[in-house]
């Protein structure tokens, strides 16, 4: 008699006693509950770590202001100095304002005397703040830089001019071709703090060169003080020593000459 195959479901081994239990199930279960354990610390180790150990937030504060210039041209620029007599209705093209964050301001003032279209004649005027002012004794090779001569080129003293604005000391230079045919001014004021010079670069004989650079500084007027009023009483008072050169011809005066004028005291 053949009895047909029954699918039985497997045992319960929970209601097993353990003693009755065969050594590869009491293996399995003990794998299973290690398993689970280790899995729970596991997340248990990830969510203290999120909440504990995340990257710190970064510190709130101003951003970091980057580094400025030391000087900054003016956008639109409001002449307080010009030159008379010349084609470009007194006021020079270009005019520049150059300011520093700590209070400096420099007007420049460029034009070109002919034959050459290129500007050849500069006058700056520099109003220091609270920066560190230039050496006097390194105005030769700022004046140079700024005609754009070469690093080599030496400067020596040409002499002294005398100006509305008083005596004006004139720097030479050498080295090169174009060297020669320039010629730097540069005088200062103690009140208020203001440094006067610049250049005149022009294939014309020394003496022509003096009395040039006499007569541009002649013709240099205020236009706007702005809240200084001593610079205002300086050029008030300039004007009123204003020789009116740049209507008459220099014949042999002692300003045109190399040597210095006989003037009394020190400068």
């Amino acid at each position: 008699m053949n009895h047909a195959a029954i699918d039985l479901p497997p045992p319960d081994l929970s209601e097993i006693h353990p003693l009755l239990r065969t050594g590869r199930d009491t293996r399995r279960m003990i794998f299973v509950r290690m398993l689970a354990y280790v899995s729970g610390l596991a997340v248990l180790t990830a969510l203290l770590a999120d909440l504990f150990g995340g990257t710190p937030a970064a510190a709130v504060g101003p951003a970091p202001v980057p580094p400025q210039p030391d000087w900054i041209a003016a956008h639109r620029p409001q002449p307080a100095f010009a030159v008379t007599h010349l084609d470009s209705g007194g006021i020079p093209d270009p005019y520049q304002i150059l300011r520093h964050p700590e209070g400096g301001r420099r007007d420049i003032l460029r034009w070109a005397v002919p034959p050459g279209p290129d500007a050849n004649v500069e006058i700056e005027l520099y109003r220091s703040g609270e920066e560190a002012a230039p050496s006097p004794s390194a105005a030769g090779a700022d004046i140079a830089a700024r005609i754009g001569l070469p690093a080599a080129t030496q400067s020596e003293a040409a002499g002294v001019i005398a100006s509305k604005l008083g005596p004006v000391s004139l720097i030479r230079f050498s080295g090169s071709e174009e060297a020669t045919s320039c010629l730097g001014f540069v005088t200062s004021f103690d009140d208020p703090a203001l440094r006067l010079s610049g250049w005149s670069c022009q294939k014309l004989p020394i003496a022509e060169q003096r009395a040039f650079v006499a007569c541009t500084l002649d013709r240099l007027m205020l236009l706007s003080a702005g809240s200084d009023p001593r610079l205002a009483a300086l050029f008030a008072r300039a004007e009123l020593r204003r020789s009116g050169c740049g209507t008459r011809v220099f014949t042999g005066d002692w300003i045109t000459q190399m040597q210095e004028p006989a003037l009394r005291g020190r400068f």
